[in-house]
């Protein structure tokens, strides 16, 4: 159940190749129209679980810039006044390193406190005028106006702290979901904003990736029936499917739509949060991590195996008791080929 708890939004003034820059800052948070902004919010949200450009990261171990330094303080505090403060002061660092990128735009951002199933959130996401919305100013604060055909597809930057993770010290996952699909150059002077440090490697995302393919169901047809007839076959195919994809990149949403269906290409997102699973959208498989879901190694002095799981207890491979039997006339004749130097 989604649930918004407090919404603002602020306005930058800017055009490309000027660096002249104005704020036109909202006077409360939002009083009025909360239906609008929460339908907005939790549409939002919903970007950060289909986004390519979605980076899962942390704050840098010395944040202290007026972003987390507010945003941390808001936390503590609760408050209208603390969230309000936090809104606006983040907008007058941001006009300054705005400032210094040339081919920045100007646009709306919206400033949201809210919770998404038990989840709490707070979010910060950058809405260009070409998204299809608008927003008009009553009471001299930002309100909803025209938000349905609102293109959030195109939504280019983003920062969704997970409350939740970042208070609990004893929690190692990334408390952070970062969207920034612009150029470096561009997205760098929202990165410094927002403190954070550098997003999860490709090794580590692959390593997720295997947890997850591990919690996948077998995918079934339209009559019910199990597609693949193991769990390993499954797992099998998932593997070909990455290896197969252009430059052995993974997709999330793409895995999804191929095995479960167009209309559930949400299913490992789902999967991934209910296993508390933290992995980032797209990435590069790791080539020796990404092995693992197919394979086990094992190993006693002098001895090392590698085996596919899916041939275990099959002709080739059977672990009967406390032994391990390998039948395969081609393995011993390699073997006994080496022992002849051969």
């Amino acid at each position: 159940m989604f649930e918004l708890h407090r919404v603002i939004i602020h306005e930058v003034k800017k055009k490309a190749h000027e660096t002249l820059t104005t704020l036109d800052l909202s006077a409360t948070i939002a009083t009025r129209d909360l239906e609008i902004f929460s339908s907005l919010v939790e549409s939002i949200n919903a970007v950060y679980s289909v986004s390519s450009s979605l980076k899962n990261t942390h704050f840098s171990t010395d944040a202290d810039t007026v972003f987390s330094t507010h945003l941390k303080r808001y936390l503590q505090e609760g408050t209208d006044e603390s969230f309000y403060t936090f809104s606006v002061q983040s907008m007058q660092a941001l006009k300054i390193l705005i400032e210094e990128v040339l081919l920045a735009t100007g646009g709306f951002y919206c400033f949201a406190d809210y919770t998404d199933y038990g989840r709490r959130c707070v979010a910060v996401i950058l809405l260009r005028h070409k998204n299809g919305f608008n927003f008009v100013k009553v009471a001299n604060t930002f309100t909803a106006s025209g938000t349905e055909s609102l293109n959030f597809d195109k939504i280019a930057t983003g920062f969704r702290l997970n409350v939740g993770i970042y208070e609990d010290d004893t929690d190692a996952r990334n408390s952070i979901a970062l969207i920034t699909s612009q150029q470096d150059q561009l997205s760098s002077y929202f990165k410094r904003w927002v403190s954070v440090a550098d997003v999860i490697t490709n090794l580590k995302n692959t390593r997720e990736l295997v947890k997850l393919v591990r919690e996948l169901p077998i995918p079934v047809d339209e009559e019910g029936g199990a597609m693949f007839p193991t769990v390993d076959a499954f797992r099998k195919a998932c593997y070909n499917f990455v290896e197969d994809s252009p430059g052995k990149k993974v997709s999330l949403v793409d895995m999804g739509a191929h095995f479960y269906g167009e209309e559930h290409r949400r299913t490992l997102f789902d999967v991934a949060a209910e296993h508390n699973i933290i992995i980032d959208n797209e990435f590069k498989r790791d080539r020796s991590v990404w092995q693992k879901v197919i394979s086990i190694k094992v190993s006693i002095p002098g001895v090392h195996l590698t085996l596919d799981l899916d041939k275990i207890n099959g002709e080739l491979v059977r672990i009967q008791n406390d032994q391990i039997v390998i039948r395969s006339e081609e393995l011993v004749q390699q073997i006994r080929n080496l022992q002849n130097g051969q």
